[in-house]
């Protein structure tokens, strides 16, 4: 008997306890009807070409917005397409260039010095699974982890998949 009394005053500390939380969220007013001040901007960006699916983007310090694509339909490990692009904002390319760097470029980070810094996670044709740091023009400056290495390694200098960058 006593268990079943301790079991009904839980229950009822509980159905009190939710009761008071629902209650406390609903008093606060809802920030959605807010005025949207953006707007969507046709055409906004001029590129060579159609973007194929692109997750990698920064913004660099002088407002440009960097983007780095997937490249064609099949992908960036044996397309002669340059995934890196540099665009003003207004939406002009500025740069675009690392045409046979990538596998799967995957995300990237603009440092200071205007380097473009992209994890390319793919492992196809002899690449990929790296991270390369870019100068703003498009040289090779550094490569960190081993070419096409990396699944299931657990070598310090080998990456598995890298899927992010910083430029913290």
């Amino acid at each position: 008997m006593r268990s079943g009394l301790t079991s009904l005053a839980m229950a009822m500390l509980a159905t009190t306890a939710l009761a008071a939380a629902a209650q406390a969220q609903s008093s606060y007013p809802c920030a959605n009807d807010l005025p949207n001040p953006y707007h969507q901007v046709q055409n906004w960006a001029q590129t060579p070409r159609p973007w194929a699916p692109a997750n990698a983007l920064s913004v660099d310090s002088k407002n440009n917005l960097w983007v780095v694509d997937r490249c064609e339909d099949k992908g960036c490990a044996d397309s002669n397409v340059a995934p890196v692009f540099q665009l003003s904002p207004d939406g002009k390319t500025m740069k675009n260039f690392g045409a046979g760097l990538f596998v799967e470029p995957h995300q990237m980070a603009v440092d200071a010095d205007g380097n473009a810094w992209v994890a390319d996670a793919g492992n196809a044709s002899g690449k990929g699974m790296q991270v390369t740091k870019l100068s703003p023009d498009g040289k090779v400056l550094l490569k960190l982890g081993k070419a096409a290495q990396g699944a299931g390694s657990s070598a310090p200098d080998v990456f598995d998949a890298p899927t992010g960058v910083s430029n913290v």
